[in-house]
């Protein structure tokens, strides 16, 4: 029965989902392919920039926690003989649930025929510009007396979404980002997008697969998690194992070691993710470590620290003399492991979110938020 009720839970979590990314030389793909997946240019296993990729293949790039969400570089577009049909079959097209157009400065033939074409071919295409920190940077050496970042950021918009209408996109998806500074502009609104467009099991995926750069990617990382919470405290008392402390119930506390760290490492609180975090924010991993204040590293969650606190949550719930009866305690003891377990995970997801929400403001304090964003379509 265990083994029955972690598959239903990890079947979502594990869907594959294939993400294409593509662009002219020089428009930022491999920062951006990076940036997504919460590493830094120098990290193992990223993507190599500062370098023409000649290679007619589409290289893989898998996500560090979850690597059964993958993300695909594929070679360069444009030049004379630019054909998007052909392009697309020569890639694999049918092979991705998603495709993003990296664009740097100006909108070129082979952008527009490439959205016509995905399009048809019934696929979602989102338009990434790209480098929007230079943009405004060159805006305000220009006009410093008149600048103002968020009517340049809207005239931005504007100006590629009539782009693309012209050329017969429709209802184009547009998003100005910098991979240098990811709190800024509208690298969370892309992947709030791209979550709420796919299906569920693919939207788990990619939800869980993405670093917690927002406090709204955690809330829907906590959501998500907090479905399966039931299926993982109905394992805990499958085979029940360690006697709770001060009452006659025993839980598989291997199970709720397991899960809890899941947690941790999903919101990004594990050392492997702080030393991304740390390169990405130029924030030293102690720095980052001091933010968690309700919860612990996933490496620090050990058997001990979880009966703690199942011992804390059953002495709470247990006040009946029915344990102590035989056939009706064993009753009772059941379903005493069940509320125990629920309410220990429930209480960790909710501190865990918390602690990310704390480790992201710490990482990016430095930051400044663009303003709110008007639109990102045009009428």
């Amino acid at each position: 029965m265990a083994v029955v009720l972690r598959k239903t839970w990890t079947y979502s979590e594990n869907a594959a989902l294939n993400i294409a990314v593509i662009g002219e030389c020089g428009s930022g793909r491999s920062s951006f392919i990076n940036a997504i997946r919460g590493l830094d240019d120098e990290d193992e296993n990223a993507a190599v920039t500062g370098v023409v990729e000649i290679s007619p293949k589409p290289v893989p790039y898998a996500f560090p926690t979850h690597p059964n969400v993958t993300i695909w570089k594929l070679r360069l577009i444009g030049g004379p003989m630019f054909e998007a049909g052909s392009y697309l079959q020569q890639v694999n097209f049918s092979c991705y649930d998603i495709f993003i157009v990296i664009v740097s400065e100006r909108f070129r033939l082979s952008h527009f025929a490439l959205a016509r074409e995905i399009q048809r071919m019934g696929k979602k295409c989102y338009f990434v510009r790209s480098k929007t920190d230079v943009d405004l940077q060159c805006a305000a050496r220009r006009r410093p007396s008149s600048y103002n970042e968020e009517a340049i950021l809207q005239e931005i918009r504007e100006y590629c979404w009539e782009c693309l209408q012209e050329e017969g996109v429709k209802n184009p998806e547009i998003f100005l980002i910098s991979n240098r500074y990811l709190a800024r502009y509208d690298f969370h609104l892309l992947q709030e997008t791209l979550m709420e467009e796919l299906s569920s099991e693919k939207n788990h995926a990619l939800l869980l697969a993405l670093p917690s750069y927002s406090n709204k990617i955690i809330e829907k990382k906590k959501e998500v998690l907090k479905e399966g919470i039931w299926r993982v405290a109905a394992a805990a008392c499958v085979g029940a194992l360690v006697p709770i402390p001060g009452v006659s119930a025993a839980c598989n506390v291997a199970v709720l070691v397991k899960n809890t760290r899941s947690y941790s490492k999903n919101f990004g609180l594990d050392r492997d993710s702080f030393s991304r975090l740390s390169k990405r924010s130029q924030k030293s991993t102690e720095e980052l470590e001091r933010a968690i204040v309700k919860t612990r590293l996933a490496e620090e969650i050990n058997q001990a620290f979880v009966i703690t606190l199942l011992a804390t949550v059953a002495l709470a719930l247990a006040g009946s003399f029915f344990l102590w009866v035989p056939v009706i305690g064993m009753v009772v003891n059941a379903g005493l492991t069940y509320k125990a377990s629920y309410r220990v995970l429930d209480s960790f997801l909710e501190d865990a979110a918390e602690d990310a929400k704390n480790v992201q403001k710490k990482a990016w304090d430095h930051e400044i938020p663009a303003p709110a964003r008007v639109s990102k379509k045009v009428s």
